[in-house]
């Protein structure tokens, strides 16, 4: 994500408009993509904390992030 983000600030600080236009606009397209690595994160430490991490509901929600995150956004 790191990497992603690197690239869409790159493009977004080469555009139109003042900086905090820009961040803003970078902010914009990033939020629900860090969002869902964010929450998808979370819930999977919830599983490993209550020992669940081997079971399918990580595995569903591993699979569904990742599902989410090799698309084009």
């Amino acid at each position: 994500m790191a990497l992603e983000d690197g690239v869409v600030l790159a493009a977004e600080l080469t555009g139109t408009g003042s900086v905090e236009e820009r961040l803003d606009r970078f902010y914009r397209r990033r939020h629900d993509r860090a969002e869902l690595v964010v929450k998808t994160s979370l819930r999977l430490l919830d599983l490993e904390s209550a020992g669940q991490w081997a079971g399918p509901e990580s595995a569903r929600l591993t699979n569904e992030a990742l599902g989410r995150l090799i698309q084009p956004y």
